[in-house]
């Protein structure tokens, strides 16, 4: 059996889940006590619904089947926390001696709290004697406190898996609990004692279940991420989740689980302190369905139903919008802008519509919610009308389409690729793989420049001097040879050559040629620029580069200076024995 369970776990959490031991203890409980619990159950409910049994008898018969159900339900629940004979699936980091230990302990527990309690509550049925009454509670609450205490001595051998102010804190409460159990059976409050001794034994496997639920709640959410278990590959298969939807799925069912667990077994802990089944069920009515305030109606369960209908709608719209785009859109042809403009359209108006029925469920009037609409918006008008502003600007946008998801633009000094047009703002992304996050108020009231609004298009400029002396007819000829060689430029604009200035150093043209994909507006560029060269030295074309040119004239003075400084007869000696020219000599 246990191989079995764990094999049945692992495909349905998936293998090596964090989760995967205690969510299968959780179950494991439930597989355990229920072949003993559901025959207890129906036997008791046939022989209540077909005898006419007198009340002391039938009365016998609920708390004999009651006490089956206590022992049997902690026994399963510490054989799967405990798992003496299965290390790997121990709940609790203790030795192999101290599990099987607190295993037969807690039985012995139950088994102990239960024998005694149908015997306490014969005895009162019968009308024994107060003696007899006395000699079975006082035994059986000084044995069910030695049991605990034995609990709580047990050695674990090990380090506990739990959190030591957690471990601690519980120790303690169970001594408290104890003592008081003992002062309470020596004093004589017999009733005290043997409550106490049932809200430890019972309360504590109801809590003790809860837990393992929860942790249960945790795997099964956990198996919606994993392609392994059977929900998360169903999930993946049939509506076509990934990963990362799934993983945000997870959270809403996991919490949705866990508050579900916490209201049903609120009942279970209430029942054993005393309350009566119809008053929770008037507690849980008011709650639910309605708890008046004054004179207003809060309904928690309408509430909670709008919330999970605004829930199932919103990912009702987000469904419709991946099938809509998957098997309609694109097998149509549209292209990506229109897909991208419908699909978000079509988002808005799931998320209007599944607001308004969330609203209506919950029992709110439209006109009510337009009232108060009308009483936010002089708020919104000031204080919110920048988002209100990019929020409308984004309809527009998706309704004009100026500019479309794949557009290459210009706006606010920033040029790139439009990646997403959300509700606020509108992705950009860079040629630098950054991405700039635009308020859609920019592209309404600013100048935009729109690369690609009717086609890709591009006209490539490369600007080119030649030296003077170059016949300009040979050069507009090779230019223009250079452009009809290059596949990506096209025939129609066909290529033009103008001829620009007369520069001081060089006569200058520029090459226009046209390009069908603006992708390869840089390589393209760089391609003619090379041709360009490669064919300008092929014909003899030069190119000129930056040079200066001196021309010194009248240059006989300085000649008749640089004559007389070389003649020796001409010079002069100064006193330290350096020669210098007459123009230069003192008069």
């Amino acid at each position: 059996m246990r191989f079995e369970f764990a094999t049945a776990t692992r495909i349905l959490f998936g293998p090596g889940t964090v989760t995967e031991v205690p969510s299968a203890a959780a179950a494991l409980v439930v597989f355990r006590a229920l072949p003993v619990v559901m025959p207890v159950v129906f036997l008791y409910g046939m022989i209540a619904s077909t005898q006419n049994l007198p009340e002391r008898i039938d009365w016998l018969f609920y708390f004999a089947a009651q006490s089956l159900v206590i022992v049997f339900t902690v026994w399963a629940l510490a054989r799967a926390v405990f798992s003496p004979s299965a290390p790997d699936w121990r709940l609790v980091s203790i030795s192999d001696a101290a599990a099987a230990r607190l295993c037969r302990l807690t039985t012995l527990l139950a088994v102990v709290y239960s024998l005694t309690s149908f015997l306490y509550v014969a005895t009162r049925l019968i009308q024994a004697p107060f003696a007899l009454t006395i000699a079975i509670a006082l035994p059986s609450s000084l044995l069910t406190a030695g049991i605990v205490v034995a609990l709580l001595r047990t050695p674990l051998g090990a380090r506990t898996t739990a959190s030591p102010r957690l471990f601690k804190l519980i120790r303690t409460i169970v001594w408290t609990i104890v003592g008081a159990i003992v002062v309470c059976s020596l004093a004589g409050y017999l009733p005290l004692a043997r409550f106490l001794a049932q809200q430890l034994v019972v309360t504590g496997s109801i809590l003790a279940l809860i837990y393992l639920l929860l942790l249960w709640v945790d795997g099964f959410a956990q198996g919606l991420s994993d392609d392994s278990t059977i929900v998360g590959g169903w999930l993946k298969r049939s509506a076509a989740l990934e990963r990362a939807r799934r993983e945000q799925l997870a959270l809403p069912i996991s919490l949705f689980l866990k508050f579900a667990v916490l209201v049903l077994s609120v009942p279970l802990i209430m029942l054993q302190w005393g309350y009566t089944g119809p008053d929770i069920r008037e507690w849980y009515w008011q709650l639910f369905f309605g708890l008046r305030i004054g004179n207003t109606d809060v309904t928690f369960g309408a509430l909670l139903a709008a919330i999970l209908v605004f829930g199932v709608g919103y990912a009702a719209a987000r469904l419709f919008q991946g099938w809509l785009d998957a098997r309609v859109l694109l097998p149509a042809g549209i292209s990506g802008g229109v897909r991208n403009s419908i699909r978000t359209g079509i988002g808005y108006v799931g998320i209007v519509i599944a607001a308004l029925t969330a609203f209506s469920y919950a029992g709110f009037s439209l006109s009510n919610i337009a009232i108060i609409a009308g009483a936010l918006s002089v708020g919104i008008g000031f204080g919110l009308q920048n988002l209100v502003n990019n929020f409308v600007s984004g309809l527009i946008l998706l309704a004009e389409r100026p500019i479309r998801v794949g557009d290459l633009v210009v706006v606010g000094g920033e040029e790139g690729y439009v990646r997403k047009i959300s509700v606020r703002s509108t992705e950009l992304e860079t040629f630098d793989r950054a991405h700039v996050l635009i308020p859609n108020s920019y592209f309404v009231s600013e100048k935009v420049k729109n690369w690609t609004f009717r086609n890709n298009i591009r006209r490539i400029a490369i600007p080119i001097g030649v030296a003077y002396g170059s016949d300009p007819r040979q050069v507009q000829a090779v230019l223009l040879q250079v452009a009809a060689d290059n596949p990506d430029v096209l025939k129609t604009p066909e290529p033009a050559i103008t001829l620009d200035e007369f520069a001081p150093a060089s006569v200058n043209f520029t090459l226009y040629a046209f390009i069908a994909d603006i992708t390869k507006t840089g390589s393209v560029r760089t391609e003619l620029a090379m041709a360009i060269l490669a064919a300008f030295a092929q014909a003899g074309i030069v190119i000129p580069f930056g040079q200066t040119d001196v021309t010194i004239r009248k240059m006989d003075w300085l000649r008749d200076i640089v004559a007389e400084y070389a003649s020796p007869a001409a010079a002069q000696h100064s006193g330290n024995g350096s020669r210098t020219p007459s123009h230069f000599a003192a008069k």
